[in-house]
């Protein structure tokens, strides 16, 4: 069957130097793709409601790159079983 996503970024006070420039579903998985600072660390954070972010299993520690790097998320693409789900770049602490 035939799945609808809407991807929106939305960028509060000032830019960060990288974060998600894409995102797509390739045979029902969904991929991130980010950007970011080459001397910082990234995580990719998952919430189903805006307010409660949980860090990606196996999405931490990412080294930026100021090249896109595209990362498999590891949730099914089925709007039965997770219908709404929202993913973020969060900085990790030095």
């Amino acid at each position: 069957s035939a799945y609808t996503f809407t991807v929106s970024v939305t960028v509060s006070g000032q830019a960060p130097p990288g974060g998600v420039t894409g995102f797509s579903v390739n045979d029902g998985t969904p991929t991130i793709t980010i950007i970011g600072d080459p001397a910082k660390t990234y995580r990719i954070a998952t919430s189903t409601n805006l307010t409660t972010w949980t860090g990606v299993p196996g999405l931490s520690g990412i080294a930026g790159s100021s090249s896109p790097l595209e990362l498999e998320l590891p949730y099914a693409a089925d709007p039965d079983t997770d219908p709404v789900r929202f993913f973020r770049v969060e900085e990790e602490a030095p």
